[in-house]
């Protein structure tokens, strides 16, 4: 037998155990029910109850004003952007998976 397929077999059998160890330990849990926590509620334990509105507005405009502006955005600006800076423009803009602002750009389509 050759190495790779050793360690194949070996990584197969180590999956196989887990597996087994996970379905076993997993009756065994107390089921507890988590319920949900709103992101005004998440802000609110963060920053204060007055001051959770406030960043809940800013976080919203931040978006919209990203939504308009990635439309906006000159081509030769965009070429110049790093790629982790443009997928989290993209990503805040609200531009991911099938959405798009324009489909003629080059770079958005990249993405």
């Amino acid at each position: 037998m050759s190495l790779k397929r050793i360690t194949g077999l070996c990584f197969i059998v180590i999956l196989m155990l887990l597996f087994s160890l996970v379905s076993i330990a997993a009756p065994l849990l107390p089921a507890t029910a988590t319920e949900p926590v709103a992101i005004f509620d998440l802000l609110a334990a963060l920053v204060g109850s007055e001051r959770a509105a406030q960043w809940l507005s800013m976080i919203g405009l931040v978006c919209y004003l990203l939504t308009h502006a990635s439309a906006l955005l000159p081509e030769k600006w965009i070429t110049k952007l790093p790629r982790w800076v443009l997928r989290f423009i993209e990503y805040l803009a609200g531009n991911y998976k099938g959405a798009k602002n324009e489909t003629n750009r080059t770079n958005h389509n990249a993405l």
